[in-house]
């Protein structure tokens, strides 16, 4: 986590400003995470001695990780955007269907997020809070869907 933290500074010394989306949080699920956990988890030693965490572990480390990159992003000026409400199940664990495999969300789910960036970027006080121009924030936020879309389908 050091490291990134290192890179988010960098990145604001490179780059200026920007928002910080924050990751996706982990499914309940273990059944499911061992069901589609990708091959270089299930080589580690640490996997077979310890097999899968609990949901409430990998939560509250998701909860860690993304309070410590906010507190990390504020002084640097970066917008963070939480994970829309919609994505969570009732246990606020990633919903199932959004998920693509142990440890990454799906392309949905990043529907969701692209819509919440939209809507942040016709939030004036969010555009001018990272100095940026309101109708360069939506086209940055339409390029980021006419991106998504442009992709092939995968194979499921």
């Amino acid at each position: 986590m050091h490291v990134d933290l290192r890179r988010l500074t960098r990145l604001r010394e490179e780059s200026g400003p920007f928002w910080q989306i924050e990751s996706p949080p982990p499914v309940a699920a273990s059944s499911f995470i061992e069901r589609r956990l990708e091959s270089h988890f299930r080589d580690l030693p640490e996997y077979a001695r310890n097999g899968i965490s609990t949901g409430e572990f990998r939560f509250r480390m998701w909860r860690l990780s993304w309070r410590i990159t906010e507190a990390h992003c504020r002084p640097l000026g970066y917008g963070y955007v939480r994970t829309p409400r919609a994505v969570f199940d009732r246990s606020g664990f990633l919903a199932q269907p959004l998920a693509a495999d142990s440890t990454h969300a799906n392309i949905e789910f990043g529907e969701h997020v692209i819509a919440g960036l939209e809507r942040l970027a016709a939030r004036p006080r969010w555009v001018r809070r990272l100095g940026l121009v309101a109708g360069h924030a939506r086209h940055r936020a339409a390029a980021l869907w006419d991106n998504r879309a442009s992709r092939p389908a995968t194979a499921a």
